[in-house]
């Protein structure tokens, strides 16, 4: 018995690729950052923060690796997008690539803050000044996104 080849075109594939990937992105980032990430940073000062993140630390590790799958994610759903829309414009798509990319970079940089936060909860003012700083370079990293 012999197997036909595979008649899915590239553009199929990068559309698959695409949707199951922006899927996951959109389960994952919500419970990572209102389910891990968020309810250990509510409280109102650097002690507090960083009780919170030391008595969560299972959930909010979890939450960082599940941003950073995210992070990824989004990279590959930038290669996918770019080979769907590249028949329609390869500038527009590689550009739209480029920016998704770039986001996808300087998110990598926020989490990272998240992580180091966790390492300093010994300094409490170091940990929230570290957590403060992943809201402020994830809301820069979104520029890109628009």
């Amino acid at each position: 018995m012999t197997t036909q080849p595979s008649t899915m075109s590239p553009r199929r594939t990068a559309s698959i690729i695409a949707g199951v990937g922006l899927l996951a992105m959109a389960v994952l980032a919500p419970i990572a950052l209102f389910g891990a990430i968020t309810p250990a940073l509510t409280a109102g000062d650097a002690t507090q923060v960083a009780n919170a993140i030391q008595q969560a630390e299972p959930s909010f590790r979890a939450g960082i690796a599940a941003l950073v799958v995210v992070a990824i994610l989004d990279v590959i759903v930038a290669g996918a997008l770019f080979v769907f829309f590249e028949p329609v414009s390869r500038t527009i798509s590689m550009v739209a690539a480029w920016f998704r990319l770039a986001y996808s970079a300087v998110f990598v940089v926020a989490i990272a803050q998240l992580a180091i936060g966790v390492s300093l909860v010994s300094n409490p003012d170091a940990a929230l000044m570290t957590v403060g700083s992943f809201n402020t370079i994830w809301q820069f990293s979104l520029i890109f996104f628009a």
